[in-house]
């Protein structure tokens, strides 16, 4: 996102942006951007299209169909993290979002 601001007199917002001393809320600003950058990507451009969301369940799939059948217990039916990324993200993705950065993330998200 970018954030312009641009000087224009002391005045009050109709979206609570600015206090009543004529200076930008940061929390209202930041709450603003991110309920539109959330609207814009649900409604106008969703990450996952219905086409890339079937076509992710099919290589899921068809990777968890060719493991070796005769593992069993925990994991047995799981797929190594790396084959996951592969699965995960296009090749032009993967230019931006490394399989390091990848694992950064991951450990973060496990963290919760």
């Amino acid at each position: 996102n970018v954030f312009i601001c641009r000087k224009g007199g002391r005045r009050r917002s109709s979206d609570m942006s600015t206090g009543d001393d004529g200076l930008i809320r940061f929390d209202a600003v930041r709450d603003h951007l991110h309920k539109t950058s959330d609207e814009w990507f649900k409604k106008s451009n969703p990450m996952v299209t219905h086409t890339r969301e079937s076509d992710l369940k099919t290589a899921f799939t068809e990777h968890l169909a060719s493991l070796d059948t005769s593992r069993n217990g925990p994991g047995g039916d799981t797929l190594p993290l790396e084959i996951c990324y592969d699965i995960l993200f296009t090749e032009a993705e993967r230019e931006h979002l490394t399989y390091d950065y990848f694992l950064e993330d991951w450990n973060v998200f496990k963290e919760k």
